[in-house]
């Protein structure tokens, strides 16, 4: 009897902690879901909307370039619903193609720039360089965007602008 005393309550504590970190790993993937390119209510949905580049980021070295100079209407995008994307630099414009995949969580973009000005601060050929015929998975959250490449190692991030 005395055994049964002290087992039990190993036992509950055992059982509890179990249950806790299910619990929070059920959060975490939740917090990590990636959020379709268009939702059945639209609500998620990224198209027609200009998106600010914020951030290029290096998951694997925990660093990340911030493009300079920062401004209202600079480094943006928008995806458009006929699958078109446009976007601007710091002084010269780009346009392409993207295409949603099956799962509706990862895109694909070909991208080229339109207009040829030399930029000083080279963050337009950079990201066109990763944007063009590379395969995006989409997290969203909010106000903002995480395009990840690379094996989900590099991200884009942007914010939703006015």
């Amino acid at each position: 009897m005395k055994r049964i005393k002290l087992v039990l309550p190993l036992v509950a504590i055992a059982a509890g902690l179990l249950l806790c970190t299910a619990c929070k790993k059920e959060k975490e993937e939740q917090k990590s879901e990636h959020l379709p390119l268009v939702s059945d209510n639209n609500n998620d949905a990224i198209t027609n909307i200009k998106w600010q580049l914020t951030k290029i980021g290096d998951k694997a070295n925990d660093n990340y370039e911030i493009p300079l100079p920062v401004g209202d209407n600079l480094y943006w995008l928008q995806f458009n619903q006929n699958n078109t994307i446009e976007g601007f630099g710091c002084v010269n414009t780009f346009a392409g193609t993207y295409n949603l995949m099956p799962d509706k969580t990862s895109i694909t973009i070909q991208i080229g720039c339109r207009t040829r000005v030399d930029e000083p601060y080279g963050y337009e050929e950079k990201l066109c360089n990763i944007m063009n015929d590379s395969t995006f998975v989409i997290q969203k959250t909010g106000n903002n965007l995480l395009l990840y490449y690379n094996g989900k190692n590099n991200y884009l991030e942007f914010v939703e602008i006015q």
